[in-house]
């Protein structure tokens, strides 16, 4: 057996550097640079009175954002793409940050110097564009220079329009909007419209891409719950139709997180939803993706801006962190931001809302979540550690006491632990697998938290907890918990098998990374349909399998790249 492995693994790296040999033969092709959610900000940018005096981070939104620094990360970003190779520049929405016209105008007034600097800008409008009462009309006329102007077509209900970007490829720039509000706007007949521009381009011989606010696909396991209307409804069937005319890339925004996401039509074409997070939250990304036989994505980052006009409008301690290491202040403001995002969840209400329960006809779990919450809060706080814990009290400790142990580690309480994981996940390529130190903390101190919460309520409230919530979470566990709602070993027994179950479904997607990688990567160039992988040979695609199912299986157990 060992034979076959090594075989099997020697012709997937005969193969693998087969084709990095050719990759490295072809031609460069277009490269474009794409940024999101700059959330262009006069008001925060421009003040200098002492509104955001007090703690340090105080001045921080709840998202974490970096709202007065915003202007100075545009422009420092700004003056890198002046110096790159990049021809072109996507800006897929959100570039205003409360959507004032004021705010459009300084930023057109930016864009309009990139120009003169010979580079080319193509921008769609994003959910915060249309606040203040902006419409597609109006929002199209700001932007008349970076796309609309040269557009072959548009959309006559929506700021919609394509452009040739060169004699090869062709921008679908999708406003996926409606205005005013925050979720996606698609709807049957902008797809119709989608679908009319596809089949042109087909015709006209043309490599189409696209680029819209909100996501093509779903990028978070309970999306509908993290980003409610984040995404495009599966219903519509977008992703279908772009695998159906071969465009094969999309380039999205909206939902702050650096992630790559593949679906594969029924014609074998694999369709990439590109994501990329906000220009001015952590780690402050934007992408430079260079279109030929093989699609080549990299990330790079805003490392430093000038901070000397905030002198004084932050705290003393920010400002010396923000000149010291820009990015490591960056990350502090994002920590701070979710701490705050974290805490507004811990309310009886929020949860309630959050599992969609109605106070009368829920009556019995509403009076669950209002008794448990305020002792979930004090344990979410509870030191992690003994060696943290100053009065002896730490969840290590009642870790031990249900023959538990935790590995050692720097995370002070499960609050941290929760940020920690979440922050990794939306940078990107997070890769802790269940063997890994991050993985088993967090499941261990999950099983204590819910052995310590579920400890002292009845067993009917017990078990019609645990079945409510494995079924909201469409958790694949096939016990019914009320064979485990009787003495507190049959209970441990019931919240370890939950545990176990949660963690394969939900730590674990937050835990480690779905192919492809997230951040710099190769992927398959725009071939035509009939050379994808589903006109693979039968051994090219046992290849391709084994290939991916090997990369897949390091990352699950923690020895991926």
């Amino acid at each position: 057996m060992k034979k076959v492995i090594s075989l099997l693994l020697s012709v997937i790296m005969i193969f693998s550097l087969v084709s990095t040999g050719v990759s490295a033969a072809e031609s460069q092709g277009l490269t474009i640079t794409v940024a999101n959610d700059l959330h262009y900000n006069l008001e925060y940018g421009s003040s200098t009175d002492d509104k955001y005096a007090g703690a340090d981070y105080s001045h921080v939104p709840s998202n974490g954002q970096l709202w007065i620094e915003s202007i100075l990360i545009v422009e420092e970003f700004f003056e890198k793409f002046k110096q790159s190779d990049s021809e072109i520049l996507l800006l897929p929405g959100d570039l205003a940050d409360r959507g004032r016209p004021e705010e459009h105008e300084a930023l057109t007034a930016e864009l309009k110097a990139l120009e003169a600097a010979g580079k080319r800008v193509y921008v769609v409008p994003g959910n915060h564009d249309y606040y203040k009462k902006v419409t597609p009309e109006q929002f199209a006329d700001y932007y008349r220079d970076f796309g609309y102007g040269e557009a072959i077509a548009t959309d006559k209900s929506s700021a919609s329009y394509v452009v040739d970007l060169d004699s090869e490829y062709r921008l679908l720039a999708i406003d996926s909007c409606l205005p005013g509000k925050g979720e996606s706007g698609i709807d049957k007949e902008r797809k119709a419209w989608i679908e009319e521009q596809a089949k042109q381009a087909q015709a006209d011989g043309k490599k189409v891409i696209a680029m819209m606010h909100h996501n093509l696909l779903n990028h978070f396991f309970f999306g509908e719950i993290l980003h409610p209307g984040g995404f495009v409804d599966s219903e519509i069937g977008l992703p279908e139709l772009f695998a159906q005319y071969n465009i094969k890339y999309a380039f999205t925004a909206h939902t702050h997180s650096q992630d790559i996401k593949a679906y594969t039509g029924k014609n074998g074409v694999t369709v990439y939803d590109v994501l990329t997070s906000s220009l001015n939250l952590y780690p402050l990304p934007y992408r430079t993706v260079t279109l030929g036989e093989e699609v080549k994505i990299k990330t790079e980052y805003i490392t430093e801006v000038d901070m000397s006009s905030k002198q004084g409008i932050i705290s003393d301690n920010c400002y010396e962190l923000a000149v010291k290491d820009f990015r490591a202040y960056a990350l502090e403001c994002t920590r701070y931001g979710l701490t705050v995002t974290f805490d507004s969840y811990l309310e009886p209400a929020k949860i309630k809302s959050l599992l969609k329960l109605d106070e009368e006809k829920d009556a019995e779990l509403c009076a669950i979540i209002d008794k448990l919450i305020p002792r979930f809060t004090e344990l979410v706080d509870t030191p992690m550690y003994v060696k943290y814990s100053e009065g002896g009290e730490s969840l290590e400790k009642y870790a031990e006491a249900i023959r538990l142990t935790f590995p050692e580690t720097d995370i002070k309480s499960f609050r941290e632990l929760a940020i920690f994981l979440y922050q990794q996940y939306v940078e990107g390529d997070e890769n802790f697998g269940i063997f890994s130190t991050e993985y088993i903390l967090a499941t261990a101190s999950v099983a204590t938290i819910m052995n310590l919460l579920l400890a002292e309520v009845s067993a009917e409230d017990y078990a019609n907890l645990l079945n409510y919530l494995t079924d909201y979470f469409n958790i694949n566990s096939l016990s019914d918990f009320t064979a485990f709602a009787g003495d507190a070993i049959s209970r441990l027994k019931g919240i370890d098998i939950f545990v176990s179950a949660l963690g394969n479904t939900v730590l674990l997607h937050f835990s480690t990374d779905e192919l492809p990688a997230d951040n710099d990567v190769t992927l398959p160039g725009y071939t035509a349909p009939a050379e994808n992988d589903a006109e693979l040979s039968f051994f090219e695609r046992i290849i391709k399998f084994f290939t991916d199912l090997f990369d897949y299986i390091l990352r699950i157990f923690g020895l991926g790249q």
